[in-house]
C-alpha cells in the first residue's frame, strides 16, 4: 500500500491561518458586545450584576461574592444604571488585570436616596497616596475614567487600598439624578 504526504503550501496554511484569526475575532467581538451592552433592562442593575458575575465566573474561573440588598420596584435613571454597571465592570477588570486577588467582594446597597457600591479584594493593592499624575497615569486610566463616571451624575468615589492588603471601592450615587 502506497501512501502519500500531503504538504499544505504557504498560501493554503496562510488561509488556514485566516479563518482561525476570524472565528476567534468573532468570538472576541461577541464577547465585546455582552460587554458593552447596557445593564439587563428587565431586571434592572440587580439582575445585571448576577448575570455578569456568573459570566465572570465562567469566563475566569475565579469567585465573585455579589451580596444584593434592597431592591427599587422602578429602574433607576438609564444613566445612573449604565454609570454604576460600568464602574462595576472597570473595577472588576482592574482585579483581574493587577491586583492577584483570590478574594472579591462586592455589595450593592439600594436605599431610599442613594445607591452605594462596595467593591473590595484581597490582591497585592497599591498606594493611593501617590501623586495625581502618577495615580491617574497610563496605567491608571481605568481609575481615573471610573472617577469621572461617578462625579458626572453627582456622585462619590472613595479609594482605599493598602500595598500587600488589597483595595476597597466606594461609590455613593444619588437616585435623584435624571441626566
Amino acid at each position: 500500500m502506497e501512501t502519500q504526504d500531503y504538504k499544505l503550501s504557504n498560501s493554503e496554511l496562510a488561509v488556514d491561518s485566516v479563518g482561525n484569526q476570524g472565528r476567534q475575532l468573532n468570538g472576541l467581538t461577541a464577547q465585546l458586545a455582552d460587554e458593552v451592552r447596557p445593564p439587563n433592562q428587565v431586571g434592572g442593575l440587580h439582575a445585571a450584576f448576577s448575570e455578569y458575575v456568573l459570566s465572570w465566573y465562567e469566563r475566569s474561573g475565579n469567585d465573585l461574592n455579589f451580596i444584593s440588598t434592597g431592591s427599587r420596584p422602578q429602574h433607576l435613571a438609564q444613566v445612573l444604571e449604565i454609570t454604576i454597571f460600568r464602574v462595576f465592570q472597570e473595577a472588576v477588570a482592574n482585579i483581574f488585570k493587577h491586583s492577584f486577588a483570590r478574594n472579591v467582594f462586592v455589595s450593592i446597597e439600594d436605599a431610599d436616596e442613594s445607591i452605594s457600591l462596595t467593591i473590595d479584594d484581597d490582591g497585592i493593592g497599591f498606594d493611593p497616596h501617590e501623586p495625581d499624575f502618577l495615580l491617574f497615569g497610563p496605567t491608571k486610566l481605568g481609575l481615573k475614567v471610573m472617577r469621572e463616571r461617578v462625579a458626572h451624575v453627582g456622585g462619590t468615589l472613595r479609594i482605599d487600598s493598602v500595598i500587600g492588603k488589597g483595595t476597597g471601592i466606594r461609590i455613593r450615587i444619588p437616585v435623584g439624578y435624571e441626566g
